[in-house]
């Protein structure tokens, strides 16, 4: 934790060392997820490399967990490079995929 509510966690495979960043405020939970994800197509099919993913193995891996965490609490989920609406909820689709759904839809 480096502040209450504030916390980095590893998200590996884009790049060594590359984390994420989890706030909890007043019972609402962020996720930072900075270069795990480029696009919004990246949620519903987590191993489309579209490049740059030092090990997109573990890549895939880190947006499977991301993807499966995010939707379960219930969690915002906010990108770094997605286009406006940038942030959003990962939910569960009926045929086993997850789906960006951007604020606001």
């Amino acid at each position: 934790m480096i502040a209450p509510g504030v916390r980095i966690q590893p998200a590996h495979g884009h790049s060594d060392g590359h984390c994420v960043l989890r706030v909890d405020y007043r019972g609402t939970r962020l996720w930072f997820t900075g270069d795990a994800f480029h696009h919004p197509l990246q949620v519903s099919d987590t191993a489309l490399n579209l490049g740059g993913d030092d090990d997109p193995a573990l890549a895939i891996a880190t947006r499977e967990r991301l993807c499966s965490t995010i939707a379960s609490e219930g969690s915002y989920f906010i990108p770094a490079h997605f286009a406006a609406p940038h942030a959003g909820r990962i939910i569960g689709a009926q045929d086993g995929r997850f789906r960006f759904v951007p604020l606001g839809y």
